[in-house]
């Protein structure tokens, strides 16, 4: 798999994290938030999305109020 679509091939049994159906957008889940947050201080930064190349290309959108990181609350409210 390339760039984001690493990020939606896990999802649980539980009916709100659900891989999308047809037509429907992905939804980021605080549980991929908290993956990704290596150093676990509640933010995503440019490093830690590097690799993953929807993050990357979308951070700034992600990051509404551009403070340079991203925050649970900016990426589980984010969609394409």
């Amino acid at each position: 798999m390339v760039g984001g679509e690493r990020l939606f091939e896990r999802y649980s049994s539980d009916t709100r994290e659900r891989a999308p159906a047809a037509g429907e957008k992905p939804k980021l889940t605080p549980r991929e938030f908290y993956v990704l947050d290596r150093d676990r201080s509640g933010y995503l930064t440019p490093d830690e999305v590097a690799g993953d190349a929807m993050l990357e290309h979308n951070f700034n959108k992600i990051d509404k109020n551009q403070d340079g990181r991203i925050s649970l609350e900016e990426f589980t409210n984010f969609s394409q």
